[in-house]
């Protein structure tokens, strides 16, 4: 990146003349320097094929992804769909280009809907309300403080263990469990894992995302919460939670990595590296189910060689009156 010039101050006259024997003072350049990130060209090149191909198969209003580095907390890619061509910028409507040039995996937050009851399954698993192969029961709806809450599944799933729950997605199983937790225990939980405060990543505009107070959460919202609804997060802080879950420490994400200049390392990554206060056995439990629910056989993987695991997750939309909007829906991975 460019230097910075340096400048010699005087005082002067009205008349922009240089009064003699009087105060100057010097500012000196400062040298060019080199940004180094940790985004990898391969992963950015891959993830934005991706996008752009479920952006148009899906016919979406807008598409994102993050590949984050469990381990160090490191950015390895990161984009978002609609975008335009840096050298050809559309300066014909503002409105469009603002909202194009946001990072909307910072900025912007939505209901995550089922990815988050990876929150509810480890705190119930760590807590001891719950184990692998409890049954539960699911009729398709449960009724909390006397609102009938429904499952996505109307018909119910019937009877299923734990791991089917999680599987299955279930909602009623994790209303169940989030009752169980009742509402202190469930929000330190939300406390532990960074929810609605900002990760600290090196992008501007990072947004905290939204936190019901919880001196004014009734059952009903902490049934909701429960399978990711009446909460709302950023992209980078789901991806930050599983992070965490997966490896079992809490590292800040960050995309930059150092800045040397021509003589000397002007900054250099120092990520902290803290372990989260879950039990070794919890995420081992969960990080096995997490790979059931994609590897429905027990027995393959995406990519021979490395264990692969996940989440979906499909969440409402709503229009300008804070309607629940028919038949679109936020969904994720």
């Amino acid at each position: 990146l460019k230097g910075v010039d340096g400048k010699s101050l005087t005082q002067t006259n009205a008349q922009g003349q240089e009064i003699e024997n009087s105060l100057s003072y010097y500012i000196p350049s400062v040298p060019g320097a080199n940004l180094y990130t940790t985004l990898d060209v391969q992963m950015q090149a891959i993830l934005e094929r991706e996008l752009s191909s479920a952006y148009t198969e899906h016919k979406a209003q807008s598409v994102s992804g993050i590949i984050l580095d469990a381990k160090t907390g490191g950015i390895k890619a990161m984009s978002c769909l609609p975008n335009f061509d840096l050298n050809n910028v559309p300066r014909d409507d503002l409105s469009n280009l603002q909202e194009m040039t946001k990072n909307s995996t910072v900025v912007d937050v939505y209901e995550p809907g089922s990815t988050f009851k990876l929150i509810t399954l480890v705190a119930a698993l760590n807590e001891g309300l719950t184990q692998e192969d409890e049954q539960f029961y699911c009729t398709g709806r449960c009724t909390v403080d006397g609102e009938t809450i429904k499952c996505w599944k109307t018909v119910g799933h019937g009877s299923l263990t734990l791991v089917d729950a999680f599987k299955n997605s279930c909602n009623c199983v994790f209303v169940q469990l989030a009752l169980r937790l009742g509402v202190d225990k469930y929000y330190d939980y939300l406390e532990l894992f960074g929810l609605g405060e900002k990760t600290g990543v090196d992008i501007a505009s990072e947004s905290s995302g939204i936190i019901m107070n919880k001196d004014q959460v009734r059952n009903v919202d902490l049934a909701r919460i429960g399978f990711g609804h009446a909460i709302a997060v950023t992209q980078l802080q789901m991806a930050s939670v599983y992070a965490k879950i997966t490896t079992g420490y809490d590292v800040t994400p960050h995309i930059l990595s150092s800045i040397n200049s021509e003589d000397e390392i002007l900054y250099q990554e120092k990520y902290s590296k803290k372990k989260i206060d879950i039990s070794s056995e919890t995420i081992a439990t969960v990080n096995q189910m997490l790979s059931n629910n994609i590897n429905s056989d027990g027995d393959y993987t995406f990519i021979p060689g490395y264990d692969v695991g996940g989440k979906t997750g499909t969440a409402q939309k709503y229009d300008e009156n804070g309607q629940i909007a028919t038949g679109k829906y936020i969904s994720s991975f």
